[in-house]
């Protein structure tokens, strides 16, 4: 009785054991899509508003919003594709900006807006010019 005992453990261990590996069995995980997209960044430099003078006392804050742009379903390789592409990012940039200055309107701006976006556009386009470089060279 004590042999079927131990025998009926095992069985139930072998099977166990079985189909945890068995659970454990699947299939190969697809390599994830690349992402098609580049981040803008609108940088603005922004201080407290002075309440009163004090020179010297008043933090400069850097802040920034990052953007994602897409450039999925735009062929590169055409010229009107990249003007799009050209287009989605100056419109990433201007949002950003906008964002911010309403983000911090309590404080006294440094960068203007015009700076801001100026800034953000040549950041997205010269990331904008690494993708093509690497779409026409890969």
């Amino acid at each position: 009785m004590q042999v079927a005992k131990i025998s009926l453990f095992a069985a139930a261990g072998l099977l166990l054991t079985g189909g945890v590996t068995f659970a454990q069995q699947r299939e190969p995980m697809a390599a994830p899509l690349p992402v098609e997209e580049v981040v803008v960044v609108a940088p603005y430099l922004v201080t407290e508003k002075a309440v009163e003078k004090r020179p010297g006392k008043m933090q400069v804050l850097s802040v920034s919003v990052q953007r994602a742009v897409s450039y999925k379903g735009l062929d590169l390789s055409r010229q009107g594709d990249i003007s799009e592409f050209e287009k989605r990012i100056r419109n990433a940039a201007r949002e950003g900006c906008v964002d911010l200055e309403r983000m911090y309107r309590d404080y006294q701006p440094i960068t203007s807006r015009t700076e801001c976006t100026r800034m953000a556009i040549r950041d997205g386009l010269g990331k904008m010019e690494d993708v093509i470089t690497a779409s026409t060279t890969g």
